[in-house]
């Protein structure tokens, strides 16, 4: 990413972030820019959900006001990443139809990971206003141990496939 991209992904983070307060209660965007610019993974992370249509926030949680998380909280699932399968054996079986990419693919690619639907319930309760994905379908993070791993959930509100910083 250049300066310029940089600089303007920062202004576009802070209008999110001044916007929004009540994803991240006596928080100040300092501390949300300091957090992301000590790791330049991160920040490419941020903008590469960004840059796929997402609208990645700062999110501090009620529960844990020490944890920060970068979380996309686009209101619908972006675009660029709609039509995917959730990963890369599914991606494989598929004989027609065949999406470009899986969401777990993308994912790692980006340097994100989808929530898990603990996560993804927290977010919802902070949207009780207006709500986050109302009418897409969308991947969360399910546990390796499902005893059937071509079944994942894709689901819609409450549970939306969102991506977020480790």
């Amino acid at each position: 990413m250049s300066e310029k991209e940089k600089n303007e992904l920062i202004q576009i983070l802070n209008s999110r972030f001044q916007a929004n307060p009540h994803r991240h209660p006596n928080s100040s965007f300092e501390t949300v820019i300091h957090h992301l610019k000590k790791s330049p993974d991160k920040l490419n992370a941020v903008f590469q959900m960004e840059k796929t249509g997402g609208e990645p926030d700062a999110v501090i949680f009620p529960d844990s006001p020490n944890d920060l998380f970068i979380i996309d909280c686009a209101k619908e699932s972006p675009l660029g990443r709609r039509s995917l399968c959730y990963d890369n054996a599914a991606l494989k079986s598929r004989k027609e139809n065949k999406p470009k990419h899986s969401a777990l693919g993308l994912a790692a690619e980006m340097g994100v990971q989808l929530l898990d639907e603990m996560l993804y319930r927290k977010i919802q309760s902070l949207e009780i206003q207006n709500p986050l994905d109302t009418k897409t379908s969308s991947w969360l993070l399910t546990p390796n141990e499902n005893p059937r791993p071509r079944r994942r959930p894709l689901c819609r509100l409450p549970l939306r496939r969102n991506f977020h910083l480790p």
